[in-house]
């Protein structure tokens, strides 16, 4: 974990100092769903499932917040509120046409925000 912060922080370091002054966006994984895969790979995308909500996405909120110049894009926490399910998978884990959408409209909510733009 600390080599994955270390690691996380310094890339987010080296893109802020870029001349071009790019967004920096941190971003959590999407769901994934070990009940819409392959019987299979239900054990191990269970327990994948469960090492991004209890290791993965808590380090990378952490990284998101001590950050400096850098936006933290909660796509999964977005994801599972707003009725994300797995019919928005092909196999539990890669996204289809519909979740695509529902993902971009995460971040064009997220940019908005961080612009300051108005709602409407």
């Amino acid at each position: 974990p600390q080599e994955f912060r270390h690691g996380y922080l310094e890339l987010i370091r080296e893109l802020r100092g870029l001349d071009s002054g790019p967004e920096v966006l941190v971003t959590t994984p999407p769901p994934i769903y070990p009940e819409k895969a392959a019987e299979k790979r239900r054990e191990d995308l269970a327990r994948r499932r469960d090492n991004l909500v209890g290791q993965v996405i808590p380090l990378i909120r952490e990284v998101a917040a001590e950050a400096e110049g850098a936006t933290l894009v909660d796509v999964h926490g977005h994801m599972s509120a707003s009725g994300g399910s797995a019919d928005l998978t092909h196999d539990g884990v890669h996204y289809n046409g519909a979740g695509y959408r529902k993902m971009c409209g995460v971040f064009e909510a997220a940019l908005i925000a961080d612009q300051g733009f108005p709602d409407n």
